[in-house]
């Protein structure tokens, strides 16, 4: 059996890195939408902020 040449090689690593990587993006997104979800469900509810009732500052040359 013959072996690989050293070109061969650093391709080998690189598709080793990708596919441990891709592995580790995929657990990471489900662990989000994972969170997402019983964040949503443990909340109390959504806080709003009327723009309208949040005094304006002042310039300052007083205008």
């Amino acid at each position: 059996m013959a072996l690989p040449s050293m070109s061969f090689c650093p391709t080998i690593v690189f598709m080793g890195i990708y596919f441990t990587l891709s592995k580790f993006y995929l657990g990471a997104l489900f662990a989000h939408l994972n969170a997402r979800k019983r964040l949503k469900d443990t909340s109390v509810g959504y806080r709003s902020i009327h723009l309208s009732k949040i005094p304006q500052a002042r310039s300052a040359d007083g205008e």
